[in-house]
């Protein structure tokens, strides 16, 4: 057989077992063995949480986590995300002190962590209940799932460094099932995307979208809005006259607000910020649209959600990990689109490469010698040099690397235009429509690729901690 042949029958070939297998293997070696500290400045404050209220001294929270201070950080959120960890710590909590169990150890690391894992599978969960919703196959809802979780995207943001955008992306998606499954906008929607809102404040661009594109009487758009801050509302009146709550929130809040105003088009008596101006755009675009098919509906709002979230990352300075929130909006587009997967698969991996070859270049979060350092490795006495390398950063650095992360990031933005362009809602349904609900075509050699990257992303951060 001709070395061509052999490789259109793997091009043909689906997602088999052995790719589940490896991906898990590689998954479980993540989880395992990498870790970050932001999750632990959570948790840190999440026990605060609750130690706070068990003592009748919740009003005092934001001050207390001053004064036990993680990272040198109090809370810098709302105080949404410190009950929803501090729920999931709350076995720690009670261990330490029934028992003085190290709260701040592998043991309770490999703990917060799998609480984050655990909702990757939940938001992996609904992308297929989504999908099954619309009568998609399951051959098809398994490759969405696959890409998904093998995404570079999701496994260093939430496996790797297990960030809690994925908390606020789970609910989203939870709020998305309702918002498409109903011909109104109902009160279950407002207020899961109120709470996610209130989880991570990035569902709001999705959220003001949405409700122009379903809600087009004033009034009542109005009040949708209204209601869906109220969570936040909760979360701030009770503390907004607090010194201690500002400076605290400071180091967020007042930072993310000159991000969002920060990258402007110039202008007559002002400059624009390109952000704002984009969000305005869009659902400004929403509310001119009537939509009545349920199929067409999902198909926009999907294309709405990654149009909301690529204009935040290609414009507003982002940390690497919310990266998070772009990839199930690509993932379930490239799958509808049978038309365009071939390029909707390369552009998707393209794009992920070259924006984490910048988030590797700018920040030292994803491969370091101290994401090693927290978890599993040291116990049998594989602990970090010390020497070289502390991370990627400075490899790239000291090769002249940096010279290229423009050029890269001028990649990932083309590309993810590229992609809302190939996936416009009228184009999606064409292909949709042209495949079907149960065939899916692709080539397993991007499969292989996308695995590849996240085995590389392991070698590097072996060679960073012991060899480099």
């Amino acid at each position: 057989m001709k070395l061509s042949q052999k490789i259109d029958n793997y091009n043909n070939t689906p997602i088999k077992r052995a790719d589940w297998v490896l991906l898990g293997i590689m998954g479980v070696f993540i989880y395992l063995t990498i870790f970050y500290a932001d999750l632990i400045i959570i948790h840190d404050h999440s026990l605060t949480f609750l130690d706070s209220l068990f003592h009748g001294d919740i009003a005092n929270f934001y001050g207390n986590t001053m004064d036990k201070p993680s990272y040198g950080f109090g809370a810098v959120y709302y105080w949404i995300p410190y009950l929803i960890q501090g729920i999931w710590s709350l076995p720690i909590y009670l261990l330490n002190k029934l028992t003085g169990f190290a709260p701040d150890g592998v043991k309770a690391y490999l703990w917060i962590k799998l609480g984050i894992c655990l909702v990757l599978l939940l938001a992996t969960w609904l992308i297929g209940r989504i999908l099954s919703d619309f009568e998609i196959g399951k051959e098809k809802i398994r490759f969405a799932q696959f890409m998904f979780l093998s995404s570079v995207l999701v496994m260093l943001p939430v496996v790797a460094i297990s960030q809690i955008d994925i908390i606020a992306l789970a609910l989203m998606l939870l709020g998305i099932r309702e918002y498409v499954q109903n011909d109104k906008i109902t009160w279950k929607f407002l207020l899961i995307f109120s709470f996610a809102a209130a989880a991570k404040t990035f569902a709001l661009f999705l959220f003001l979208p949405l409700v122009f594109l379903k809600e087009k009487r004033t009034l009542y758009v109005i009040w949708d809005i209204f209601v869906g801050f109220w969570f936040i509302l909760i979360c701030v009146i009770p503390y907004a006259w607090r010194e201690d709550y500002k400076a605290s929130t400071a180091v967020l809040n007042d930072v993310m607000i000159e991000r969002l105003f920060g990258t402007q088009f110039p202008a007559g008596n002002v400059n624009i910020p390109i952000f704002v101006a984009l969000l305005i755009a869009i659902c400004i675009w929403c509310y001119t649209q009537n939509i009545t098919e349920k199929r067409q509906l999902f198909a926009t709002v999907m294309w709405v959600g990654l149009f909301a979230y690529a204009a935040f990352f290609i414009f507003v300075f982002a940390h690497p990990y919310w990266i998070v929130l772009i990839t199930p909006f690509m993932i379930v587009l490239l799958t509808l689109n049978g038309e365009q997967r071939k390029l909707n698969m390369l552009l998707e991996l393209i794009l992920s490469v070259a924006v984490m070859f910048v988030y590797h270049t700018k920040f030292g979060v994803f491969m370091t010698e101290t994401n090693i350092v927290l978890m599993i490795l040291p116990k049998f006495g594989l602990k970090p040099n010390g020497t070289g390398y502390a991370q990627s950063s400075e490899w790239i650095v000291a090769h002249g690397l940096d010279f290229y992360a423009p050029a890269m990031f001028a990649v990932f933005a083309v590309c993810l235009i590229a992609f809302l362009v190939l996936n416009r809602p009228g184009k999606l349904m064409e292909g949709w429509n042209k495949e079907g609900n149960d065939t899916v075509r692709f080539d397993h050699g991007m499969i292989a690729a996308r695995l590849a990257v996240i085995l590389f992303y392991i070698f590097g951060v072996l060679y960073f901690s012991y060899w480099g």
